[in-house]
């Protein structure tokens, strides 16, 4: 973290953990304090740049946190906070059809033309293009089965009707 963050303290390597204390553990261990130190710092002033109202230093663990943080100070209340009762048969069913990807690589050590993709704005980006963001700051939801619908839809779906957007 150290070197990502380019502070001025830097790790250093030592085999000596669990022996004798020597001057030179002592050294290393006020470096590493120190750098420890500095990272803290640095990643505090990167908190402060967000502005945060309701969301502490301390519960920022990843970039989902930092999300997290924006919809707290916007209003948006955790969906099963907002609905409790929701059954948990169609939360498994919800969750179960939930496919977020991956990526792979296929050819390795071998020169080759590639196209470049920057996914990590993809779960905004979706959100935007699909229009899904009532459904972040609904107040909850109904539900219906629609299986006798949804296997029409899907027997009747082309490949031209996947490529417009309306659809």
């Amino acid at each position: 973290m150290a070197k990502f963050l380019g502070v001025e303290a830097q790790k250093h390597e030592t085999e000596d953990h669990g022996r004798a204390l020597t001057p030179e553990y002592i050294a290393y261990a006020m470096q590493d304090t120190q750098a420890t130190w500095e990272c803290y710092l640095r990643l505090r002033a990167l908190y402060m740049t967000h502005g945060f109202k309701l969301t502490a230093a301390h519960n920022i663990h990843s970039e989902a946190s930092v999300g997290k943080a924006y919809l707290k100070d916007m209003g948006i209340r955790p969906w099963r906070e907002m609905q409790p009762d929701f059954p948990p048969e169609i939360m498994g069913n919800i969750m179960s059809a939930y496919y977020g990807g991956r990526s792979e690589v296929h050819i390795r050590k071998e020169i080759t033309q590639i196209s470049y993709c920057d996914f990590l704005s993809m779960y905004p980006t979706v959100c935007t293009l699909m229009g899904l963001w009532c459904f972040v700051k609904a107040q909850g939801m109904t539900w219906k089965d629609s299986t006798e619908e949804t296997r029409e839809f899907l027997k009747n779906i082309t490949l031209e009707d996947l490529q417009r957007p309306e659809t």
